[in-house]
């Protein structure tokens, strides 16, 4: 084997120190980026779950406004059959109201029609002597009005 020389061996020597020295700030430099990325991916992870908290509150919102939506647009409905029902409960109403007014009317209409009825009964028989009387040879025999309810 020959012989190194001392300087040439000193001088590797230093080289692979240096290069040492710069390896090992190299993996010292990998450590802390690897620290600051665990760091960020720990800081992703907890905003990850907030924002999870958050959609799921919204979730539930949504899902009670949606809830609160329909009972109102029941409500809504439910009111608006009511409504009607007034309303056809007020035309019928009115109706009644039209009809004993008409029946009312009727009722004396039917009051002069009875009255004037009674007065004619009680005038018939002078009118069937007169006319006995005055023509006995009608072929027809007189004939008397269709009783009725009323009195005269």
């Amino acid at each position: 084997m020959a012989k190194v020389d001392g300087s040439i061996l000193d001088s590797h020597t230093a080289l692979l120190t240096e290069r040492l020295k710069v390896i090992r700030e190299g993996a010292r430099l990998c450590l802390a980026r690897d620290e600051l990325v665990q760091e960020r991916v720990l800081e992703l992870q907890v905003r990850l779950a907030e924002l999870e908290r958050e959609n799921n509150e919204l979730r539930r919102a949504k899902e009670a406004s949606e809830t609160a939506l329909q009972k109102l647009s029941e409500a809504s409905e439910e009111q608006l059959q009511l409504e009607r029902q007034v309303l056809q409960r007020q035309q019928i109403e009115s109706l009644d109201v039209m009809a004993r007014g008409i029946a009312h009317d009727f009722n004396n209409l039917l009051a002069v029609v009875l009255g004037n009825a009674c007065l004619l009964r009680k005038e018939l028989p002078r009118a069937r002597a007169r006319s006995t009387s005055t023509s006995r040879t009608s072929s027809r025999p007189a004939t008397r009005p269709p009783s009725y309810a009323g009195s005269c």
